[in-house]
């Protein structure tokens, strides 16, 4: 590639284009399984379309899953089926290939040139370009590809809010975080705690249009009441044998247990799987040990045996989580540690979703090459908290969403999907900062020589 191309702005956009068309022609679209189903399945429901991959679901429930899940990306799912006019799930796995990356590496250099400098962006720009896994994980009908460019939109929006304190940017940036915060539950804080950020840093009278922007989090939440519908954090499943998903509980429950390394197992997933059924039979099974289940879990179950109409709650998995974590706090780091290696190291086989197919294209390189890009974007925060402090705010979405996943849930490789912006900005701070480093330490050491020569 010639240097003027590599210095267009739209540039690592098309290299981003050309990797996910050419991961979809290699590889193929992923028959959807697990949360894939789900969005698949509202898609479909919300249309009346027969969905080829799972049971037949009517609007009613297709409604209530999205409240449960989000409608965002569902939505654009329902588009590509409208399009269609059926459930192809091929088409709609390739089309957010095409979209979503390009314009997530084109949102990266617009937030690094407002926040730092031109450099920085494209810096970031074509390291996100070139990360394979983008493309590689945008063939799965899973929301982490939108998310990602929903995280970047914001990522820009608080660069431009920061460069230039315009009240129009605040509005816009509110926004764009209560879209996010409404898009995928496990993002419902992030306006809040933005929110609080651009209140310390910019004042009342910015944080106040910011807050109109945001309000469509708190609409969004209004008209899930009521209509009656369920909303994030209710724990409700689903109706029948099909379910809307595992709810926060099981995943911080299972991220508690010690005794088996803070790991999923069979049984958790067994358990999991029952939650939509008759509380008797998960009694039944659970009181003959054909499911093994943490000792308070197993307590918190028996002791709602007798009662009418009982069934698990998110509640009881936090409190047995709770307790698993308060009785050996020395197991702490060992957590910590599962879950950074877990969300921030990929396998070898970028293997970045339940069921996901090994990948044949070098193989050996993504764990080494992931603990690279994690250290850059480590020293890119340092660099930032020490010389751009005010810069930090860009990053406070992120940090907040990697927190979380860190502390409260199983972490998955998929889940630091959106949290790349971020990081491949913070790596273009650091090879920007060395870049700029060296040209001053070549044109000290010209200068020098041409000096020397003049004396002598």
């Amino acid at each position: 590639m010639t240097s003027s191309f590599v210095s267009r702005p739209y540039a690592p956009a098309l290299v981003s284009f050309g990797f996910s068309f050419v991961a979809f022609l290699a590889f193929g679209g992923v028959k959807p399984i697990f949360d894939a189903t789900l969005y698949s399945g509202v898609a479909s429901g919300l249309l009346g379309l027969a969905d080829p991959v799972i049971p037949p679901v009517d609007r009613e429930w297709a409604i209530e899953a999205g409240a449960v899940r989000g409608f965002v990306y569902p939505l654009f799912v329902a588009a590509v089926y409208a399009f269609r006019g059926s459930a192809d799930y091929l088409t709609a796995e390739l089309l957010q290939g095409l979209l979503f990356p390009p314009l997530t590496a084109i949102l990266i250099y617009v937030a690094g040139r407002e926040a730092f400098s031109r450099r920085t962006g494209l810096i970031g720009a074509w390291l996100f370009a070139f990360w394979f896994p983008v493309a590689w994980h945008s063939r799965f009908l899973l929301t982490e590809t939108m998310l990602a460019f929903l995280v970047a939109l914001l990522l820009a929006c608080v660069a431009g809010l920061v460069a230039r304190r315009n009240p129009r940017l605040a509005l816009v940036t509110g926004l764009a975080a209560g879209v996010l915060s409404i898009a995928h539950p496990a993002y419902q804080l992030v306006w809040l705690v933005l929110g609080i950020a651009v209140l310390a840093q910019f004042g009342r009278r910015l944080a106040s249009l910011y807050a109109l922007g945001a309000i469509v989090f708190i609409a969004y939440r209004l008209f899930l009441f009521s209509a009656d519908l369920p909303y994030p954090g209710q724990g409700l499943i689903g109706r029948g044998q099909i379910g809307y998903g595992s709810g926060g509980g099981w995943t911080f429950y299972s991220s508690s247990r010690w005794e088996t390394g803070f790991r999923v197992t069979v049984d958790d997933r067994r358990l999991l799987a029952m939650w939509n059924r008759p509380f008797g039979d998960v009694v039944e099974k659970v009181d003959s040990g054909e499911i093994a289940v943490e000792d308070d879990l197993r307590a918190a179950i028996l002791r709602k045996a007798g009662e009418p109409g009982a069934r698990l709650t998110d509640a009881d998995f936090y409190r047995a989580g709770l307790a698993n974590l308060l009785e050996r706090p020395d197991k702490w780091p060992e957590r910590m540690k599962v879950n950074t290696a877990s969300l921030f190291l990929l396998p070898a086989d970028l293997a970045l979703a339940p069921g996901d197919p090994e990948s044949p294209a070098l193989r050996p390189v993504w764990r080494p090459l992931s603990a690279m890009f994690a250290l850059l974007s480590a020293a890119g925060l340092v660099l930032v908290a020490l010389r751009r402090r005010d810069r930090l705010i860009l990053f406070v979405p992120a940090l907040f969403q990697a927190t979380l996943f860190l502390t409260t849930t199983i972490s998955e490789t998929r889940y630091s999907v959106p949290l790349w912006p971020a990081m491949f900005l913070l790596a273009g701070v650091a090879l920007g900062r060395l870049a700029d480093t060296y040209e001053r330490r070549r044109k000290r050491s010209a200068t020098t020589l041409r000096t020397a020569g003049h004396v002598r």
